[in-house]
């Protein structure tokens, strides 16, 4: 990304982002698939524990629901950065990042869920997070790369 935009081929930018986020969903799909039908496996790897695998395969289950999402969201989110334009992927994680925490105590409490309402709050909040920046760079300012910054101009966020 950030070769192309200094070569002024935003075009290529974008192109190596939608291949680089073909690639993620086709891969995501498949393991979201896999390690929602058998988590199990996937769980032993770190304890062959049956209260571990109790808790560990609804949890697994849920977070699932947001690979493909998450998948997006890395790929996008990587190559804004590697246009540089960094401050608004900052403030986007570090917001979502810090209100999980007080979810955590709070949404487990108010569904009675106890730790698989903690697997719903990392979920829901990477899929608003994911589909925040992919809505974000769906604007195109990031293929601009950072000539407004680097020569005098206003700063896109």
């Amino acid at each position: 990304v950030g070769q192309n935009l200094g070569a002024g081929r935003p075009d290529r930018a974008i192109a190596a982002v939608k291949t680089a986020n073909r690639w993620g969903v086709g891969i995501t799909v498949i393991v979201s698939v896999v390690m929602g039908l058998w988590p199990e496996p996937f769980l032993r790897v770190f304890s062959p524990d049956p209260e571990v695998l109790r808790l560990g395969v609804p949890y697994l289950r849920v977070l699932v629901l947001c690979f493909v999402v998450n998948g997006l969201e890395i790929v996008t989110s990587e190559a804004i950065v590697a246009s540089g334009h960094t401050r608004a992927m900052s403030i986007i994680f570090t917001t979502f990042s810090l209100a999980r925490i007080p979810l955590a105590f709070v949404v487990p409490a108010w569904t009675g869920t106890g730790a698989l309402g903690i697997a719903w709050v990392i979920t829901v909040t990477c899929l608003v997070r994911g589909l925040l920046i992919v809505a974000w760079a769906a604007r195109g300012t990031w293929t601009r790369g950072l000539r407004r910054e680097l020569h005098g101009g206003v700063a896109a966020v």
